[in-house]
């Protein structure tokens, strides 16, 4: 192989190797603040634990007061408790946060 295909070669596979690295590093990334709170109380409210999906669910949105996902769930929870005045709150919340994405 002549020399400038080899250097065509080696810049190819340097390029490559950089390119695999940094997808890694990307999707090594920690999760955002709540996330792990959120998943939890999100999985005890399909599980019908709300009370104790409530505290989870209240944990992440103060952890991430624009977690639209945790909000909205924490007002489906609340729904079941009858505590429509908080889940109002908490959707209205959702909605909020929703509309400052989109946007």
């Amino acid at each position: 192989m002549s020399r400038p295909h080899l250097l065509s070669w080696s810049l190819l596979v340097l390029a490559v190797c950089c390119l695999f690295q940094a997808s890694r590093a990307l999707g090594q990334q920690s999760p955002p603040p709540g996330y792990e709170e959120r998943v939890r109380g999100i999985k005890l409210y399909r599980q019908n634990q709300i009370t104790q999906a409530i505290d989870w669910l209240k944990r992440a949105t103060k952890r991430n007061k624009t977690d639209i996902d945790a909000w909205y769930f924490l007002g489906l929870a609340l729904v079941q408790k009858g505590n429509l005045k908080e889940a109002t709150k908490s959707f209205e919340t959702s909605l909020k946060d929703n509309e400052v994405m989109i946007s």
